[in-house]
C-alpha cells in the first residue's frame, strides 16, 4: 500500500511539474518584419549582427502596460548589411523556442495552459535597454499588445508573431520622441500661432 501511495505521489508531482513548464515561439518572418523609420524613409531593419535587441515581455492576462510585465527572453538582429537582403527586418532567438523556467534571471516563470499578455520591444543595442533607448531617443519600438497560451511539448508551440487571434505583426523602430509627443508639440505650436494672430 505504501509503495502505491509513493508511486501515485511521484506521478502527481511529475504531472504538475510538466504542466508548469511552458514554451512559446519567439521569432519573426518576412511577413511580420521589423522596420526602421529614420524620419524621412522607412526601410526593413538592417545593420551588423546585434545592432538591435528584442525583448519578449510577459505578464498576467489582464496586464496592458509594459511596466506590468517581465522580460522573459532577449533576441538579437542578424547581420543584414542592407535593407534589401533576405534577413533584413528579422531577429533571431537561439532555437526559436522560449522555455520556462530558465531564460532570463529573476523573470516570470510562465506556465503551460495559462494565458498571458505580452509585448515585444525592440531597441538599439547601444542604448543598453528599451527604457534607456526611449529616454535617450535611440531607435526603439513596441509591438501591439498580444495574448498567448504557452504549451508543454510535444504540442505545436504557439508563436508570438502571426495573424491568428492574440498574435502580433511586425512593427517599426524609430529614433526621437514618441509620435504622441510630437503631435502634442505640434498642437501647442499651432495654438501659439493662433493666439499671436488674434493679438
Amino acid at each position: 500500500m505504501k509503495k502505491i501511495l509513493i508511486t501515485a505521489l511521484l506521478a502527481a508531482l511529475t504531472a504538475g511539474s510538466s504542466f508548469a513548464q511552458g514554451q512559446v515561439g519567439f521569432g519573426n518572418t518576412a511577413s511580420n518584419a521589423i522596420f526602421l523609420n529614420s524620419g524621412s524613409t522607412t526601410t526593413k531593419m538592417f545593420g551588423s549582427a546585434g545592432t538591435y535587441d528584442f525583448g519578449l515581455y510577459m505578464g498576467s492576462a489582464g496586464t496592458t502596460s509594459l511596466s506590468g510585465m517581465q522580460l522573459v527572453a532577449l533576441a538579437l538582429s542578424p547581420n543584414a548589411t542592407t535593407s534589401t537582403i533576405f534577413n533584413a527586418g528579422l531577429f533571431s532567438y537561439t532555437g526559436g523556442t522560449v522555455n520556462s523556467p530558465g531564460n532570463v534571471a529573476n523573470t516570470l516563470n510562465f506556465a503551460a495552459g495559462t494565458q498571458y499578455a505580452f509585448f515585444v520591444a525592440g531597441w538599439a543595442a547601444s542604448a543598453g535597454s528599451y527604457d534607456n533607448a526611449v529616454t535617450t531617443q535611440a531607435y526603439n519600438g513596441l509591438s501591439a499588445l498580444g495574448f498567448i497560451t504557452p504549451v508543454s511539448s510535444p504540442t505545436p508551440i504557439p508563436s508570438v508573431f502571426g495573424t491568428s487571434a492574440g498574435q502580433i505583426g511586425g512593427f517599426t523602430l524609430a529614433a526621437g520622441p514618441e509620435p504622441a509627443t510630437i503631435a502634442i508639440g505640434g498642437l501647442g505650436a499651432a495654438a501659439l500661432l493662433l493666439f499671436r494672430r488674434r493679438k
